[in-house]
C-alpha cells in the first residue's frame, strides 16, 4: 500500500492524468518522471489525498467538492471543497457563501461517513474560490 496517494490534473487536457507507473512526486514537490525528467509545473496541479473515503468508498483528494450528508448543521447541503490549510498542516471543508470563504473545520475520519464526492473544483471552476 502507497503511504502517500496523490493524482495530478493536466492543464491542457483538461482532465486527470491516468494512473501511470512513470509519475514520481519528489520530496520537494517537483513532478517528475520515473527516468527523472522533471515534467512542465505550470501544466500540473497536483492534488493530495487525504486518506479518508466518502460513503461509496471513494478516496477523498485535495480540490474534491463534497456534500456532508450529517444532518447536525443545516449548513452542510452547501457543496463544501477540501482544501490544504498550511498553517495547521490539516485538511479542511471550505464553502463559498456570498463570495465569502469559511472554513468548517477539520475533515474528520469518523465523519467521512457522512461525506459525498460531487465533482471537484476543476470541472465544477464555479466552485472554486477565484
Amino acid at each position: 500500500m502507497d503511504r502517500f496517494k496523490f493524482r495530478v490534473w493536466y492543464k491542457p487536457y483538461n482532465d486527470y492524468v491516468e494512473k501511470r507507473d512513470n509519475l514520481v512526486l519528489l520530496s520537494d514537490g517537483i513532478l517528475c518522471e520515473y527516468d527523472g525528467i522533471e515534467i512542465d509545473s505550470d501544466n500540473y496541479i497536483i492534488e493530495q489525498c487525504t486518506g479518508l473515503k466518502d460513503k461509496n468508498g471513494n478516496l477523498i483528494y485535495e480540490g474534491d467538492i463534497i456534500h456532508d450528508l450529517g444532518e447536525i448543521e443545516p449548513i452542510c447541503s452547501l457543496p463544501l471543497i477540501v482544501r490544504w490549510d498550511d498553517r495547521t498542516a490539516g485538511f479542511y471543508l471550505d464553502h463559498q457563501k456570498i463570495g465569502m470563504r469559511a472554513s468548517l473545520g477539520r475533515i474528520d475520519s469518523a465523519d467521512s461517513h457522512n461525506y459525498e464526492i460531487i465533482g471537484n473544483v476543476h470541472e465544477q471552476p464555479e466552485q472554486k474560490d477565484k
